[in-house]
């Protein structure tokens, strides 16, 4: 069996690297590399095998918000600037929070507002009536 190199770059920082082409290994200059395209561009959303789609619960999908619109700067009901502050269990939190307008959940921007913690649930209360849970928030 002949083993044949050739001369490639890593797909992720560019770098020189020699790869055998029987095994078809080293595409990566290292394995940091290779995680790091990994998690950036293969396991993106819908190519993630932990992706539900439209099944998403309650927290993903926030987080999800998060992630894609980023935190607000100020609130889009009374205008007030948004901080961090500590919360009852110690965590740092930022006062801005996403809040749905629609009792379907959805990842639709405009069905989507960023309000103050007290327009949130001024927003939320006559969802309670609703039935939504009021221990946990889900509908």
């Amino acid at each position: 069996m002949v083993i044949m190199n050739k001369l490639s770059n890593c797909k992720r920082c560019n770098k020189k690297l020699i790869w055998n082409i029987n095994k078809r290994q080293k595409f990566y200059c290292s394995s940091i590399c290779w995680a790091l395209y990994r998690n950036k561009v293969l396991f993106r959303q819908k190519n993630n095998p932990a992706w539900r789609g439209d099944k998403v619960k309650y927290q993903g999908l926030h987080a999800w918000m998060v992630s894609k619109y980023g935190r607000g700067k100020k609130c889009e009901k009374c205008n007030k600037k948004g901080f961090y502050y500590t919360g009852k269990t110690g965590r740092k939190r930022w006062s801005i929070e996403w809040a749905q307008l629609k009792e379907k959940s959805s990842r639709d921007r405009k069905d989507w507002l960023q309000l103050c913690k007290k327009c949130h649930v001024q927003l939320d209360q006559p969802w309670k009536k609703r039935g939504r849970c009021p221990t946990c928030g889900r509908f």
